[in-house]
């Protein structure tokens, strides 16, 4: 079932042995566990860059301004694309990839996604991105955000992490949470590898050498 910011918080505030009118307000130890969140969603994503994938589309409609702004949810580019559903449809590499060419390249600056040479730069574009998980939130319904099922199983992660902000923060050893958090972040990367993905893993041969035939 899902779990409510306040429980998180009360989970974090008791690992960090912390008093409820302790150094951090109710505020700040909200903020710790959305910031735990984040966390959580950039070590599951360098294991699967697919675990969780947005689409949407940008114009860009003058050379003069060679860029287009990037949604409000956006963490990560995945793959972009020009002429998106169409017979002349290509990808767009990140500049500095092996398989950009020369015809045109993205990067990403701020809360902005430029194409260069700016020449090439108008168009409609389709980027399919990573985004940042929805912030939880302690308002009353229907604005309160809880942590869902799924992540709920993690919830640990969450409460260590913010815990040892906490105690980071307070200049305090955090020699005991470290290790029990080293766990929940193992297990959190093997969770995001086990999820489905459009690159599964190669099957690696485990024969014994002996069964090989070399030809």
């Amino acid at each position: 079932m899902a779990t409510t910011l306040a429980a998180l918080v009360v989970g974090g505030r008791t690992a960090a042995n912390a008093q409820v009118d302790g150094a951090w307000s109710q505020t700040e130890w909200e903020s710790a566990i959305n910031r735990a969140l984040e966390a959580f969603w950039v070590d599951c994503l360098a294991i699967n860059q697919t675990l969780r994938v947005s689409s949407t589309t940008l114009t860009i409609t003058s050379t003069g301004t060679p860029y287009a702004s990037l949604p409000a949810d956006f963490m990560s580019a995945l793959r972009l694309f020009v002429y998106a559903g169409t017979s002349q449809q290509r990808e767009v590499f990140r500049s500095g990839a092996e398989d950009a060419d020369a015809e045109r390249t993205f990067r990403i600056e701020g809360s902005n996604l430029y194409i260069d040479p700016f020449e090439r730069s108008v168009g409609s574009y389709l980027l399919r991105y990573n985004p940042l998980p929805t912030a939880l939130s302690s308002a009353a319904p229907p604005d309160q955000v809880d942590l869902d099922a799924e992540l709920s199983q993690h919830r640990e992660y969450f409460e260590l992490h913010a815990a040892i902000a906490y105690l980071s923060s307070e200049q305090e050893s955090i020699s005991d949470l470290a290790p029990r958090f080293a766990i929940c972040q193992q297990r959190a990367l093997d969770w995001a590898a086990r999820q489905r993905s459009s690159q599964p893993s190669k099957i690696r041969d485990v024969r014994p050498r002996r069964f090989i035939r070399w030809v």
